[in-house]
């Protein structure tokens, strides 16, 4: 059929299915360059010198981990050290950043310091902000347990956060986790991000969404592959240590209540009151060296390897704090200056932010993604107990990132 001037006209199918093919388009074009986003990595140029940090000379290793990428870490080693710690760096961050660590941990424990893939000097051409990043840790693992350097803890920050979780949950060699500023699921921190970048708030989980089921589908991989709050379960009952920034204006301080929902005894929370993203160590350096000095002292102790974690685990024996308690420790107001450490971390802050871009703190956080877990502040008094049902979040999640569709 044709209109007067002899072109054929378009049915109402026609146009509905051009319609459909420029949408479905406009979809593979958005998750493409959101996947990108997530994947792209920047090698920070950050150095530091461990020798002002009191620490020896490192020694280097190159690691190779079970997908055949090639990883760099140092190792300190101590005569008297019974124990060692796998330390993880946050997103854009390396090795470099994590001395401040180390010098708290060292010479009590030894201390390997590792470049994640595509991070440092380690080899890599992407980054999945947590999941590959799990093998990174096994290779390091691999090598303690070869040297006999056992037993065996990890600290991790922002993302390095999610990697201790996520190889914690798979590799019960790893006997302790401390896990600082982790995000819950990798679409609800992606979506937060997009509204640091001034995103719309009902176009940022759309966003979100779209991004991460491209990033899991080019990979190959289940959507909650990269999700801590899908396996932190499984840690237990080795010890589990999460700590937060009440303010944190990257991840939301929910994310850790939810995980710390979901994990098995024994298990912290520490949050920091009003302390933007991974910044105990700077803002809070003597509590938070305590804490954590404290946690791997008693957790890593040989009496408490094995089936003493257990024990504790079920009550009996006795675990550092109480660990069934979300803690909030009020910091110390005037804590000891030390002036390296202070434009060590400035300078790190400045690079290295998990997925953050931007400056803006500002953001609406009424928001889910239906996956069962709620981020939302409706009731803003129990989620600060850190108590509400699974249940009840799980109904809330729903609602709330059915609005927020995380990227």
């Amino acid at each position: 059929m044709s209109d007067s001037l002899g072109f054929p006209r378009v049915g109402t199918l026609g146009l509905g299915v051009a319609a459909g093919v420029g949408v479905l388009s406009l979809l593979v074009l958005l998750g493409e360059y959101g996947r990108r986003q997530i994947t792209r990595i920047t090698r920070s140029d950050f150095r530091d010198d461990p020798a002002k940090w009191g620490l020896a000379a490192a020694e280097e290793l190159w690691l190779t981990a079970r997908d055949g990428v090639r990883l760099h870490a140092w190792l300190f080693t101590s005569p008297s050290a019974t124990s060692t710690v796998i330390l993880c760096h946050g997103h854009n961050g390396n090795k470099h950043t994590l001395l401040p660590l180390a010098e708290i941990l060292f010479p009590r424990h030894n201390v390997l310091l590792l470049d994640s893939r595509g991070h440092g000097e380690s080899a890599g051409d992407r980054c999945t902000i947590g999941y590959e990043e799990r093998l990174d840790v096994y290779a390091a693992v691999d090598e303690l347990e070869r040297r006999r350097l056992g037993p065996i803890g990890i600290l991790g920050v922002s993302m390095g956060a999610v990697v201790a979780i996520l190889a914690a949950a798979e590799d019960a060699r790893i006997a302790a986790v401390i896990a600082d500023s982790p995000f819950a699921r990798l679409r609800w921190a992606v979506a937060e991000v997009a509204r640091v970048h001034r995103y719309p708030p009902l176009v940022a989980p759309f966003m979100a969404q779209v991004a991460c089921r491209s990033l899991a589908l080019r990979l190959r991989y289940p959507l909650t592959a990269f999700d801590p709050i899908e396996v932190v379960e499984r840690i237990a009952p080795r010890p589990l240590l999460l700590i937060h920034g009440e303010r944190d204006e990257i991840i939301d301080v929910r994310h850790s209540r939810l995980v710390f929902e979901r994990a098995g005894e024994p298990k912290e929370l520490w949050v920091l009151p009003g302390l933007l993203h991974c910044r105990g160590l700077e803002e809070a350096c003597e509590a938070y060296g305590e804490r954590i000095s404290r946690f791997f002292e008693t957790w890593l102790a040989p009496r408490m390897v094995g089936a003493d974690v257990e024990a504790v685990a079920s009550g009996v024996g006795e675990p550092a704090t109480n660990a069934a308690t979300d803690q909030m420790h009020e910091v110390p107001e005037d804590q000891p200056a030390h002036i390296h450490r202070t434009e060590h971390l400035r300078a790190v802050a400045g690079r290295q932010v998990d997925l953050d871009p931007g400056l803006d703190r500002g953001r609406d956080h009424d928001e889910d993604d239906g996956d069962g877990d709620a981020l939302d502040d409706a009731d803003p008094a129990r989620a600060a107990a850190g108590h509400i049902a699974a249940e009840e979040q799980g109904a809330k999640l729903e609602r709330c990132c059915r609005s927020e569709v995380a990227l």
